[in-house]
């Protein structure tokens, strides 16, 4: 091989891997993209039979995706509701009108809403650990459940002290008869299991600290 020819393959090389490295970067967004919508409208996922299906109830028709994993079903789920969506849109085009399109309601334009791609994939991983949470919770707590009524069960919680010395760490606190809609652990040491096997990383996700950091 001559060095012409070696530089030649060097270059051709260099071209493949940095093809490569585009394709995976767009599979990336592509995947961050399919996932942005059932993050926000949090559609129900459920086994149905030997597949899973994805469902999400609307007014003018059920969006649903079907799949032999709950991925797969998502990914069929964001199918159809990007067909469902195209379809409206060009009924409107195609009358050349929208007298006939009511305005939003506030509740339909937030669940319409779309964040930055960044924050979509923030708010579906916040979504997975808290579900992760709350599953270690049930687990643990092996049937116990806070009783509101109760003035004298303690219930306890995870939280991010942000006063902390170190700049910021998970606590353990309590509380009676305030319900802040947390996950609730029958005893202090219960919790402390909870973060042992979740880890620090998925309980702070669960407890949005990473939410609003800057992107």
């Amino acid at each position: 091989m001559t060095q012409d020819e070696f530089w030649h393959d060097q270059a051709v090389m260099a071209r493949l891997m940095a093809d490569g490295e585009h394709k995976r970067k767009m599979a990336v967004l592509v995947q961050t993209e399919e996932i942005n919508m059932f993050a926000i409208l949090r559609p129900e996922l459920k086994q149905d039979g030997d597949q899973w299906c994805c469902l999400y109830e609307t007014a003018e028709a059920d969006i649903v995706g079907f799949g032999a994993t709950p991925y797969a079903a998502i990914l069929a789920w964001n199918k159809d509701w990007n067909k469902e969506w195209h379809k409206i849109a060009t009924e409107c085009l195609t009358n050349k009108t929208t007298e006939n399109v009511p305005e939003p309601t506030p509740l339909e334009k937030i669940r319409h809403y779309t964040p930055s791609d960044a924050m979509g994939v923030r708010i579906f991983n916040m979504r997975a650990a808290q579900n992760d949470l709350l599953k270690a919770a049930l687990y643990l707590n092996e049937g116990w459940q806070p009783d509101w009524e109760a003035s004298d069960q303690l219930k306890w919680f995870l939280c991010w002290n942000r006063k902390s010395e170190v700049g910021g760490a998970i606590a353990i606190e309590t509380t009676r008869l305030d319900n802040d809609g947390c996950v609730y652990f029958a005893t202090q040491e219960l919790a402390n299991q909870a973060c042992f096997y979740l880890g620090e990383e998925t309980v702070k996700t669960a407890l949005g600290v990473y939410l609003y950091d800057s992107i």
